[in-house]
């Protein structure tokens, strides 16, 4: 008997290093080697580089980690960083599978399982770029998996509370959302620690520290690394009132909050996306899986299922009726898919649930030969998995360099010495990206002045630009006053998002690639019109504009893919209309040849 057992374990052990491996095979050839400007995650290799603080909360544990690779790994920026999701996120498929095969004692659920989850598009996605959800998703599996033995047992878990606290504590040194967890594992673990905790009061400081100490350590660490100005360094964090203010992210209203702006969405809308998400993530088997794994564990094990369950739903639709996203653009609906791979965790788990049902169904009945019963199983496999293979031939980020080319052209668009005003997430990010790490920003002054309602941002750009003036904080517009009061001293380009703001009275515009050139007055854009035709000549003979050779034709993978392809569409349509209202035709017609193709 205990030779079967030690073989059983020597199998699971083989199978979740076996899952795990090829994860790694799967997700390592196709992950970005470029720069992507996918959620934040231009940012973040930024951070990891000069070892910044990127946004609220600062997510010190992960910018740590990933700075250290920089260090570690031959492969160079930002590939380093990326392999970070990766790393994160075949851990925790490995969880998934563990936690299955424990539970159920099925290698065929845990197989199915981990990899219905590794396979998922949103959760394969997420593997290939830097960003923090992956360590997000790694620690829920790994809490779920820690909680696991305490609830199984009737005993007093002793050291296991300390793996458990400690995990907890890590991930409270990472991210808020981690939060979301705690419902479930009350349901997994509460009766155990209040066992515990009544029979043994001081036992429970131990562990309580381990929480406590880690998220402690490390966000005073944001606070030495602060201190050296990276780029980024949100907050300017230099005493426990800004380290607050980043921690529990006032910056953005809140902890509960995605935005400080309202936004328009409504949560039906926000629901729907979520369920079409992890539908097309898991396909209707695996959907039907989740159920059967559902029903098999409310049966089986009323507590682990109701934990999952109640995973499910934080992390999920609770989440989203949390935050208002603005998810009227595809760019927008990516972005908030993103912070969905959460919940996909506990449903691979259920998944696995099913799976395993199934796999006891055909091996308990009577009527079902031993070779139909491994029938069954494969054909419960194919229709389960054969949906998702299909992720692995059309997703391969390995040769994108849309958005690195995008960099370079957004500034490139204006000349040494400029005062550039951005706006967008995406512009923001990209320049981040290009001052922080490619040092391309040279001597112009880059800012958004969608953020100077932030003294500290207010402070950080006065230190940085001491020759700059800042409008007053009262100001109607930021961008305005700043374009009003540079446009004499010094070259002044602007976002195309920003023309319908700044534009007025004297002042002229013209496109400059991906920005505008702007003008104290007609006269001076008059005097000018001899280096734009320059430069339209330049853009129609492919002299200029990286990104212009191929956005129109390569492969959308993400909504960022079609985003840039919109941004370069609405540059060369300024382009022309440019070109056609100063009765240059052979210019327009070029340049609306582009935007032809670039919409087929």
């Amino acid at each position: 008997m205990h030779a079967t057992r030690l073989r059983r374990v020597l199998l699971f052990a083989a199978l979740l290093a076996a899952l795990s491996v090829s994860a790694l095979f799967v997700y390592v050839p196709r992950t970005y080697r470029a720069v992507t400007l996918m959620g934040d995650s231009a940012e973040l290799v930024t951070a990891a580089a000069n070892w910044g603080v990127p946004h609220p909360p600062g997510y010190p544990l992960y910018t740590l980690i990933a700075h250290s690779l920089t260090r570690r790994l031959p492969y160079g920026l930002p590939f380093n960083v990326h392999l970070t999701s990766v790393f994160f996120h075949v851990l925790t498929v490995a969880s998934v599978g563990a936690f299955i095969a424990l539970v159920t004692d099925s290698l065929f659920g845990a197989f199915i399982g981990a990899t219905t989850l590794a396979l998922g598009r949103t959760f394969f996605l997420g593997s290939l770029y830097a960003e923090v959800f992956p360590l997000n998703d790694f620690f829920l599996a790994c809490l779920l998996l820690c909680a696991l033995p305490i609830a199984a047992t009737q005993e007093k878990a002793g050291a296991r509370w300390y793996l458990l606290a400690t995990v907890l504590g890590l991930s409270l040194a990472h991210h808020h959302m981690i939060v979301l967890a705690l419902p479930a594992l009350a349901v997994l673990v509460g009766a155990p620690l209040w066992r515990d905790a009544r029979s043994r009061p001081r036992a429970a400081i131990g562990p309580a520290l381990c929480a406590v100490v880690p998220p402690l350590v490390f966000y005073a660490l944001i606070a030495k690394a602060a201190a050296r100005h990276p780029i980024p360094s949100w907050g300017d964090v230099h005493d426990l009132g800004s380290l607050w203010r980043l921690a529990t992210r006032q910056d953005y209203g809140g902890i509960t909050h995605a935005s400080r702006h309202v936004v328009d969405g409504q949560l039906l809308e926000r629901l729907d996306i979520l369920l079409a998400g992890t539908a097309q993530s898991f396909g209707i088997a695996g959907f039907a899986l989740c159920f059967v794994g559902a029903v098999w564990g409310l049966r089986r094990s009323v507590r682990i299922c109701l934990a999952l369950l109640t995973a499910i739903l934080c992390t999920g639709p609770l989440f989203a009726s949390l935050n208002a996203f603005d998810i009227h653009s595809e760019y927008r609906i990516a972005f908030f898919q993103r912070f969905t791979s959460m919940c996909h965790v506990p449903f691979a788990i259920l998944v696995g649930f099913g799976a395993a049902q199934c796999a006891e169904w055909c091996g308990a009945s009577p009527r079902i030969r031993r070779s139909m019963s491994h029938a069954a199983l494969v054909v419960v496999a194919a229709l389960t998995l054969a949906p998702l293979v299909d992720n692995i031939m059309s997703i391969d980020a390995s040769e994108d360099r849309r958005a690195v080319d995008y960099v370079h052209d957004l500034v490139d668009s204006a000349p040494d010495g400029a005062l550039v005003l951005l706006k967008s997430d995406m512009a923001s990010q990209a320049a981040i990206y290009a001052c922080g790490v490619e040092a391309r920003c040279g001597s112009r002054i880059v800012l958004t002045p969608g953020q100077l309602w932030m003294p500290w941002k207010r402070d950080e750009l006065s230190r940085r630009y001491p020759q700059l003036s800042l409008p007053p904080v009262d100001v109607p517009s930021a961008a305005r006053w700043l374009v009003e009061n540079n446009v004499q001293a010094r070259p002044v380009w602007i976002h195309p998002e920003l023309v319908d703001e700044v534009v007025r009275g004297e002042l002229s515009v013209l496109p400059s690639l991906l920005l505008f050139r702007v003008y104290p007055n007609e006269a001076a854009l008059r005097s000018d019109l001899y280096r734009f035709r320059a430069a339209l000549d330049d853009l129609v003979q492919g002299r200029t504009c990286e990104a212009c050779r191929y956005v129109p034709y390569g492969r959308r993978i993400t909504g960022a893919d079609a985003q840039l392809v919109r941004i370069y569409d609405t540059a060369m349509l300024a382009h022309a209309t440019a070109a056609a209202q100063l009765h240059w035709p052979a210019e327009a017609e070029a340049l609306r040849r582009w935007k032809r193709r670039a919409l087929r």
